[in-house]
């Protein structure tokens, strides 16, 4: 396509795709706010690694306070944290040509918000199945085999520039089209929310949701809640990518109806998982701000618009906020409160 790629924000998902842009020859400008990061990548270049291999790249790397010299763009890709994209959108947009193309390669549903900021012809609907890590200023890791970025179109058609788009992202990561974006961004978002923020509450390990009854009573029950939002939405939510397992079950066992074996499948895939902490609760154990807005917050949020009650993703919601602003401390003694609210629940039912 010989299209300028800039890709705000290089951290394991952003500075995945960078590089893996740049090893297959597109011409990449990295931008980021780590003025070390930004310095390696300028001084030895980017490394990406995966389980067996590690190449070094040599993108165009700029600090935020240099952005003003990235030039024209024809595609922006968003690796930034969610909350991040209304400010990193300002300092770029200025640098989008007519017909640029910007995607979200970020946790959440960010394509409405981003049709706001940029216009709605410009933003390709994306969906990540990837995970990484940044390991240290210069190196960022790939923790999932290749991985894909499900890409769609926000008017569900299949278009030459998808056909393009997904052409030119061949070389770094599978990037098949859909004409369901919407639907496939919210079966992310379900899964999203039945782990992250829960685990984010009770510092948990991501399996811990899977793996232990209590946190995946919890897990099941925002499910639930997320797949009748995006249901009453209109969305042909496919199945959820862990267990394969169709959203229509959720909203059933929520019910009563075919519970115990949705639980048993559900812990099924916990070892699938491995041992490690998910995003939010690395996040929270760092002080830093999380992405809850664009999981619980969002399904909270949408339920409010479509009349969907959403107490249990309400309940999260509250407690992660209370944990960031420093009035409560994540852990194990917050599985009662979430329970209780589960309970609510099941009695008003």
């Amino acid at each position: 396509m010989g299209k300028k790629i800039c890709v705000m924000g290089a951290g394991g998902i952003g500075g995945n795709l960078a590089g893996h842009l740049a090893l297959g020859g597109q011409d990449v400008t990295i931008v980021d706010h780590w003025a070390a990061h930004v310095e390696a990548i300028k001084t030895t270049g980017l490394k990406i690694s995966d389980a067996g291999h590690a190449y070094v790249v040599h993108p165009r790397a700029l600090h935020v306070g240099e952005a003003w010299a990235v030039g024209e763009i024809d595609i922006l890709i968003l690796g930034v944290k969610a909350y991040d994209n209304d400010w990193a959108v300002a300092l770029l947009k200025p640098y989008l040509q007519p017909d640029a193309i910007v995607i979200s390669a970020q946790n959440g549903v960010q394509e409405e918000r981003l049709a706001e900021l940029v216009g709605y012809g410009r933003v390709i609907g994306a969906v990540v199945a990837l995970a990484g890590e940044t390991i240290e200023p210069g190196h960022v890791k790939l923790s999932t085999p290749r991985g894909r970025l499900i890409i769609g179109e926000l008017h569900g058609r299949i278009t030459p520039r998808l056909e393009a788009l997904s052409d030119l992202f061949q070389n770094a990561i599978q990037a098949p089209m859909t004409t369901n974006v919407w639907g496939e961004l919210w079966s992310k978002l379900i899964l999203n929310t039945m782990s992250n923020p829960i685990n984010g509450v009770l510092n948990g390990k991501s399996k811990d949701v899977k793996v232990k009854p209590g946190p995946r009573r919890v897990s099941l029950r925002v499910a639930a809640e997320a797949a009748r939002v995006g249901l009453a939405l209109g969305y042909d939510i496919p199945p959820i990518s862990l267990g394969n397992i169709e959203v229509e079950r959720f909203v059933k066992a929520a019910q009563g109806e075919g519970y115990e074996e949705l639980d048993r499948e559900v812990e099924a895939t916990g070892p699938l998982l491995g041992d490690f902490y998910g995003s939010m609760p690395l996040d929270m154990r760092r002080g830093r701000k999380t992405e809850v807005d664009s999981f619980s917050g969002y399904v909270v949020k949408k339920g409010r618009e479509t009349g969907i009650p959403t107490p249990v993703n309400q309940e999260v919601y509250r407690l992660v906020l209370e944990i960031e602003a420093g009035r409560l401390q994540s852990g194990p003694e917050h599985l009662q409160t979430l329970l209780a609210a589960c309970d609510d629940v099941s009695s008003a039912r």
